[in-house]
């Protein structure tokens, strides 16, 4: 399948949907995302976060901090 990348120190549609949610407390925002092989795009910090995807229980792959 592919992965994809939400939150704040990710730039594109990723950063912007968790910046709505922020946003939107309690409220449902919904978004659709390119699955892809890897993810780019990630804002380096002062201590960088070490991100990889893996498979959850439904067969879906998610990004996880190491």
């Amino acid at each position: 399948m592919g992965c994809t990348a939400i939150g704040s120190s990710f730039i594109g549609i990723g950063r912007d949907h968790w910046l709505e949610m922020l946003d939107n407390p309690r409220k449902p925002v919904a978004q659709w995302y390119p699955l892809l092989e890897t993810v780019a795009g990630h804002i380096p910090t002062s201590d960088p976060l070490p991100v990889r995807c893996k498979w959850d229980r439904n067969g879906m792959r998610e990004i996880i901090g190491e």
